[in-house]
């Protein structure tokens, strides 16, 4: 069962040695908790990289109280000023992370011209590896990325955002993970198959805080490699934690 164990999770392992001490015994619950983190945080942080970003810049830019603008700032986006120029957001360093004051940009979007609260619709396009798009309707936004190893597409909605309280929404749609980019693999070795069965409620109260408090999604792990197919659902609960259902057991798990 060990051997077994560590075959499936192997190429996860490659970059969190940290996971596992040489000569301590896994239960197999262990393999669905490591495949409902590897999930968990693809999502978390794809919400936060790409759509996050946009509702801060969006948010930010439609602001005129300077005083709030700060605090947006301060809150969710710390490291990086948000600046739009003709039709173009751009995030770039702030002087504290750029000693020689030069504009240095972290991150694009290419906009229709549109507040994204409005009816716009943001791209990031060209020298990332990934391609998104996200596009407002009437308060509904889809949001989608493609590239080398991942693919998503989302619908997000009841979106809210509060300097106290921060940003809230729901996500419903699929995501899939292909190795990870872990260029020691082949491209279709591992394959994380996800998709939300139940509506998950994301927020974030900060630039480093993230997290789902309610909603369930299922996972399917594919190892190519051993020919081995793996089922797991995450039920996410309050206070950063999930329950993880594998192999007919359940466990509270804390992320």
């Amino acid at each position: 069962m060990i051997r077994y164990i560590f075959a499936l999770i192997a190429p996860m392992l490659l970059l969190a040695s940290c996971e596992v001490v040489e000569g301590t015994e896994r239960e197999p619950m262990d393999v669905g908790k490591y495949i409902a983190r590897r999930a968990t945080s693809y999502y978390l942080e794809m919400l936060q990289e790409y759509f996050d970003y946009a509702v801060v810049a969006d948010w930010y830019l439609q602001t005129e109280d300077e005083e709030l603008k700060e605090e947006i700032h301060n809150r969710f986006m710390p490291y990086y000023d948000i600046v739009m120029e003709d039709g173009i957001v751009r995030f770039q360093y702030d002087h504290s992370w750029n000693s020689n004051n030069n504009p240095r940009t972290y991150r694009e979007y290419v906009t229709d011209d549109k507040p994204l609260s409005e009816g716009g619709e943001w791209k990031i396009v060209g020298s990332e590896l990934t391609e998104v798009v996200i596009k407002a309707t009437d308060g509904v936004y889809s949001f989608t990325t493609s590239g080398k190893y991942h693919e998503n597409t989302f619908t997000i909605s009841l979106l809210e955002h509060n300097i106290n309280s921060g940003i809230s929404y729901m996500v419903e749609g699929w995501l899939n993970v292909t190795n990870n980019d872990y260029d020691n693999l082949e491209d279709s070795d591992v394959v994380l198959v996800t998709e939300i069965t139940a509506p998950l409620h994301y927020m974030s109260n900060s630039y480093n805080h993230n997290y789902f408090d309610e909603g369930t999604m299922d996972i399917v792990c594919d190892d190519k490699r051993i020919d081995r197919r793996d089922e797991v659902t995450v039920i996410f609960k309050i206070d950063n934690s999930a329950e993880v259902v594998y192999l007919g057991q359940r466990e509270v798990w804390e992320y």
